[in-house]
């Protein structure tokens, strides 16, 4: 690929920012979650520039970055929160701090 081919590229990035956002909302994320698969997404675009075989086809591959960035988010989201404590649980860890932070349901 060729420097002006890049700068194209490149300026296809910047054009399709907007729509990308716009187009994650389908995900529902919140504020934050949104910007960090949007960020994730054009890191990825941006590393793999030299796979873009059509610029016709170019709104299309970003979409598809960006499905896959949303997946991977979502994936690795539920792993975090895997470990979910419920009420009894922790007031037997931390008895003590079972009356100032933790109300059990009577």
């Amino acid at each position: 690929m060729n420097t002006e081919e890049r700068q194209t590229l490149e300026l296809l990035l910047i054009d399709q920012y907007d729509k990308i956002a716009k187009y994650l909302s389908r995900y529902h994320f919140i504020h934050v979650d949104k910007e960090d698969v949007l960020q994730n997404t054009f890191k990825t675009a941006i590393r793999s520039l030299e796979s873009v075989e059509e610029i016709e086809k170019f709104d299309v591959w970003m979409r598809k970055i960006a499905d896959h960035s949303a997946l991977n988010f979502k994936i690795e989201n539920k792993r975090r929160h895997r470990h979910v404590f419920h009420v009894e649980d922790l007031s037997e860890v931390l008895p003590s701090y079972s009356g100032l932070f933790l109300r059990r349901a009577v």
